[in-house]
């Protein structure tokens, strides 16, 4: 594994996620500060390593970790489980959202600094990330800790914007977002967005 070599990008050029920003400023927004990190496999910089990875490499440690549909490392998809449970290999504690507690407590989020996400999405409204998102965000609010979102290109580039919006009766965990069903948006965009509609 080369990590001096970027992902390409149709236009040739370099792309920088939010993660690989945090990196190149040698993660000064999160030295000495608690937050909570909402990630999953996707969770990569440019040389493909994992966030959390390089997180705990630079000495700085994530309070919990929130898992969505999937679990941190991609690798279920079963329900995960209930309550605060800690990883092997990080001794990270996790708590997942693809559980009968979708929408974390906000004892899990006071006192902290951030909520940090990282985790890729594609635009389309019934995947669980965005709802787990909109949960957080919801929960966030109701705290009162600051959402940081290091954002990242859609992997297929822009997608028009089509299709319906969920009716109010019908929303569910698979249809929760006032968006189109092809969004077309970023997770840091969907995110601005929630908190600003």
């Amino acid at each position: 594994q080369n990590s001096a070599r970027p992902l390409p990008g149709r236009s040739g050029r370099s792309i920088y996620t939010g993660l690989d920003v945090l990196a190149e400023s040698d993660f000064a927004l999160l030295r000495e500060k608690r937050f909570a990190l909402l990630t999953n496999s996707t969770g990569l910089n440019r040389a493909l390593e994992p966030g959390i990875d390089l997180f705990l490499a630079n000495g700085i440690r994530p309070e919990i970790l929130f898992e969505p549909e999937h679990g941190i490392f991609a690798a279920e998809d079963a329900a995960g489980s209930e309550g605060v449970r800690t990883d092997s290999r990080t001794g990270l504690r996790i708590f997942s959202l693809y559980s009968s507690q979708k929408k974390p407590p906000s004892s899990l989020l006071l006192g902290l600094d951030y909520l940090v996400v990282d985790i890729q999405n594609l635009p389309v409204r019934c995947y669980t990330y965005i709802t787990t998102l909109s949960y957080l965000l919801e929960a966030a609010a109701e705290a009162g800790t600051p959402v940081l979102i290091l954002d990242r290109p859609n992997p297929f580039g822009f997608i028009r914007a089509r299709g319906p919006y969920p009716r109010e009766e019908l929303r569910s965990f698979v249809g929760y977002a006032p968006v189109p069903f092809l969004y077309s948006m970023t997770v840091g965009e969907y995110g601005h967005f929630v908190a600003h509609e």
